[in-house]
């Protein structure tokens, strides 16, 4: 998951802004071709909001050279979501057997088709 997520991700309970907590982080490549701050309103990677000029297009520079692995999001109301193998996982009152089922389903439909097939 990249920090840049984070301006654009809701709490169910209608917050914005979460903290990534205890992160597992490993480093990408990323060219240098930005010119200006991406995120309108919170800056996941410096945990601070974009207004004021605080966040520089060399500050997004470092956020997209950086993919968060594993992790937790905190909302500011207190509920955290877990972030597993680099995606954020915000669902609420899900059981495992759901979980399960929905894996066994995609499962199934990569088998169906062959490699680089397009319908």
């Amino acid at each position: 998951m990249k920090y840049r997520v984070i301006d654009l991700l809701k709490c169910s309970c209608g917050n914005s802004g979460f903290k990534v907590i205890d992160p597992t982080v490993k480093e990408v490549s990323f060219g240098d071709g930005l010119t200006k701050v991406c995120c309108k309103s919170v800056c996941g990677f410096k945990s601070t909001s974009t207004e004021g000029g605080n966040i520089t297009p060399g500050d997004c520079k470092q956020c997209y050279g950086v993919e968060v692995i594993e992790g937790v999001l905190r909302c500011n109301c207190g509920k955290e979501y877990p972030i597993i193998r680099s995606i954020p996982r915000i669902l609420e009152n899900i059981s495992g057997a759901s979980i399960k089922k929905t894996q066994e389903a995609f499962s199934w439909e990569w088998k169906m088709f062959r490699s680089n097939e397009r319908n």
